[in-house]
This record gives C-alpha cells, structure tokens and sequence, in this order.
C-alpha cells in the first residue's frame, strides 16, 4: 500500500505501548503502595544531583547555562523534523496501483485502480439505491 515496513510498524506500536504500559504502572504502583515514596525519593535526589553535576561541568562559553542543554534541543529539532518527513512522505495510505505481478513468465500484470473504480461505477451506477460512488 505505501513504502512502511509494517512488521517495523508493528514493532514500534508495540514498543511504544509497552513503554507507556510500563510508566503507567509505575505510576500507579508508586500512588498506591504507601512505601513507594520513600524508596524513590532518595533515588530522585541522586538522580537530580547527577545531572546538575553534568550541567555545571559543561557550561557553554560566555553563558550560564550547558551546552548539553543546546544539544539535547538539537537532537529533538532533529527527531521531529525526521518525524516530519517520514509522515509527510507517506501519501495517506493510497495507491494507484491494485496488482502488480512480476511472477509471470509472459511480462508483468499490473491492474490500476482506475479499472475496479470504473467496474464498480458501472456496477453500481445503474442502482437506483445508490446516489454516486467513489
């Protein structure tokens, strides 16, 4: 139908559903059970002085910030421009062509859309039932 690889969309849908699944339970784990917060809140505060740590150590010249900061906003631009292109590239699923035989020992077959577009109008046009087709 279109250029995606539907065994890697399937993979990603999968990875990402997983992903959330798991971030949901942790979170309802962590409202739930009373001790959940006191086992993550030394583990927050560690994670937090390290990457404070990891700020304070890169400062970008002549500013007061990281240039870690910089290149993390980059790598995101990035990502969604490549979202964007991938998606943009698509074409919304559609094509023109409906059988396209290559197995054949006389030449190739190939059925366009059109042909089974105008088979079903003249099928169907002559019913009273139907107003129009597409």
């Amino acid at each position: 139908m279109n250029s995606t690889n539907r065994g890697l969309n399937r993979l990603l849908i999968v990875a990402t559903g997983l992903l959330l699944l798991i971030v949901g339970a942790a979170a309802a784990l962590g409202a739930w059970l009373p001790g959940a917060k006191d086992t993550w809140t030394p583990i927050s505060e560690t994670v937090n002085t390290q990457v404070g740590s990891w700020l304070q150590q890169t400062p970008f010249p002549g500013t007061d910030f990281s240039w870690l900061m910089i290149a993390v906003v980059a790598v995101l631009v990035v990502g969604i421009i490549l979202l964007l292109a991938f998606s943009l590239r698509q074409g919304q699923g559609r094509t023109g062509t409906l059988i396209h035989d290559r197995s054949s020992d006389t030449g190739r077959t190939i059925v366009d859309v059109s042909v089974a577009r105008d088979a079903l109008a003249d099928a169907l046009g002559e019913r009273d039932e139907f107003l129009s087709t597409s």
